[in-house]
């Protein structure tokens, strides 16, 4: 089942592999739990009917905390509209390359965060044990996901972060998308824009930010203030697209039972009654509506 539902091999053609950048060495009093993060790349692409994220993410493990918190991956998905290929996992212990992707088991399962409020999302985890991971490893792995949206299947939108509450040597996203439907970007708590560059049908948009200055997020702040920078994306500047896009799984029922006989016992109410199935309210729901 899990070999099913995550594979394993190279990342595709399109996707640009970065150096390894390097740590400042003048925030290494700003670590926490022992992970040193070196590198967030996101690069997207536009396919039909939907996108191509791949996704790297490097960090050095620098004391024994980080064991505990480095020496597993996790990649979070939704089968009924995700794809997922981990490309590679590779540990740099001593500038060598140790290539890990052949061993991987995926251990899937399924944690229902909502689960108490009555909402199930069907998100799955595909979690992996890294073998032998000791203090001073560079742990370097990358994934794609292969996203059909199940409406709107031509639309777009993402959310990421400028900064981070931990030190972080680069953080990067690039898009590429078709150039008769220009993103529409909206930075929130920043004033960073990206280098928008044409390349034939295509326009490829990036963002990057070198080692940005961690943030220290103060506790009971409102909702809408916006505790670190952030920049929305999206592939449509109106509602109206999105309206479009959804009305189709939208069907309001239009025929509906026919009204019981008014009686002494029973009042119109204006749902739909757990106990006779009439949109009528019975003495059995005003009782339960009156404790």
């Amino acid at each position: 089942m899990a070999d099913d539902m995550v594979l394993k091999g190279p990342a595709e053609s399109w996707v640009k592999q970065l150096d390894i950048p390097a740590a400042d060495p003048t925030r290494s009093d700003q670590i926490k739990n022992g992970v040193s993060w070196l590198l967030s790349d996101d690069q997207i692409t536009h396919r039909a009917g939907g996108y191509v994220e791949y996704s790297r993410t490097v960090y050095k493990i620098v004391d024994r905390p980080g064991l505990d918190r480095g020496a597993s991956i996790d990649l979070q998905f939704d089968p009924s509209r995700h794809k997922v290929t981990l490309n590679h996992l590779h540990i740099i212990r001593d500038g060598a390359v140790l290539d890990r992707l052949e061993g991987v088991e995926f251990d899937i399962f399924r944690r229902e965060r909502d689960a108490e409020k009555g909402v199930f999302d069907g998100w799955l985890t595909a979690h992996v044990n890294i073998d032998d991971v000791r203090t001073g490893d560079i742990v370097d792995y990358g994934s794609t996901y292969e996203i059909t949206p199940l409406a709107g299947k031509d639309l777009f939108f993402k959310n990421f972060s400028t900064e981070w509450e931990e030190p972080v040597a680069l953080i990067r996203t690039s898009i590429i998308w078709p150039s008769d439907q220009p993103l529409q970007i909206k930075t929130r708590g920043t004033r960073l824009k990206p280098s928008i560059s044409p390349t034939g049908p295509d326009t490829t948009y990036l963002w990057e930010i070198p080692n940005p200055k961690p943030v220290n997020v103060e506790d009971n702040l409102p909702v809408t203030y916006p505790g670190w920078g952030s920049i929305d994306v999206a592939s449509t500047a109106n509602w109206q697209s999105v309206v479009d896009a959804v009305a189709p799984y939208y069907k309001p029922a239009t025929v509906f039972p026919r009204l019981l006989p008014q009686s002494s016992t029973t009042s119109l109410c204006g749902i739909r009654c757990p106990k006779t199935g009439w949109s009528r309210q019975c003495g059995w729901c005003r009782t339960r509506s009156a404790m």
